[in-house]
């Protein structure tokens, strides 16, 4: 990557993060994150999802082109807006469910998780909460990837989706700086530094110092 990309992307990271404060979100500021939202109208309706999914599943914000794709076509098959109901929807929604796979399908996915279905959620936790996940609970999940009750994709959403306490803080506060993140690159030269293994490998290591 060029050196003006990693200056920009840094610069970018620094100013979100510092804009993003040390106070955790109250239950009522926290709500409308996870509450069931009627069908929305137009596809920026589904960003806030998007992000979560991309930080969820690669631990890293969405890039402009990412987020357009998948807002518009989680619209086009009627696919709720909040991730709880996404995660739902997973089982009932099969052209839902096909857009969530893409993510475990992709060469992205390949790259970053070649090992196996603990190491995978190791990884979704630190994502997620910045930390590893309790005993019983990754035994929980990785049985449900190697009997094939879920696909990677589906976990990871659940994962999100099934979040408590102060895991929900941690998720704000991660998904409102990808949101930030991606909506700052807002010209033609942003929207190019954040591309590629090395543009995204900065970002994924910034992302995850926000606890």
């Amino acid at each position: 990557m060029k050196i003006f990309s990693r200056t920009i992307l840094l610069c970018l990271l620094s100013l979100l993060l510092v804009s993003c404060g040390g106070n955790s979100s109250s239950t009522a500021e926290r709500s409308p994150v996870y509450a069931a939202t009627v069908q929305a109208a137009t596809a920026a309706d589904y960003n806030k999802v998007v992000q979560h999914i991309y930080v969820a599943y690669f631990g890293r914000p969405a890039d402009v082109g990412g987020l357009a794709f998948f807002s518009e076509r989680f619209l086009a098959v009627g696919a709720p807006t909040d991730i709880v109901a996404m995660s739902q929807a997973y089982n009932t929604n099969a052209d839902a469910r096909a857009l969530i796979d893409v993510f475990s399908g992709s060469q992205e996915s390949k790259d970053l998780y070649p090992g196996d279905n603990g190491v995978f959620i190791d990884a979704v936790y630190l994502n997620l909460f910045g930390r590893a996940p309790d005993a019983a609970g990754k035994a929980w999940w990785v049985n449900q990837l190697n009997t094939g009750a879920m696909t990677r994709a589906s976990a990871a959403v659940n994962v999100m989706a099934g979040a408590q306490s102060t895991d929900i803080d941690v998720i704000v506060k991660k998904t409102t700086i990808a949101g930030r993140f991606t909506a700052a690159l807002d010209t033609v030269q942003r929207s190019r530094a954040y591309s590629g293994l090395a543009a995204n490998v900065i970002v994924r290591n910034m992302i995850a110092t926000v606890v």
